[in-house]
């Protein structure tokens, strides 16, 4: 996802969702960075399963 310049000044917000596309069921798990800038990134949820088909929307969310 290319979200772009950032500046301080300005706010943003982006969501990410993942979708399960394939035959079979998905587990997932996210792997945070740890950087200077991890605090940034609010996760709604960090893992689980998607049955085939199924989706998790409002992932991340990202505000700056």
């Amino acid at each position: 996802m290319d979200i772009g310049d950032i500046f301080v000044t300005n706010k943003k917000t982006f969501e990410l969702g993942i979708e399960n596309t394939g035959e079979i069921d998905c587990v997932w798990k996210l792997i945070p960075y740890e950087t200077p800038f991890g605090s940034k990134f609010k996760f709604s949820e960090t893992g689980g399963k998607l049955g085939v088909k199924d989706h998790v929307r409002d992932l991340l969310k990202v505000t700056f």
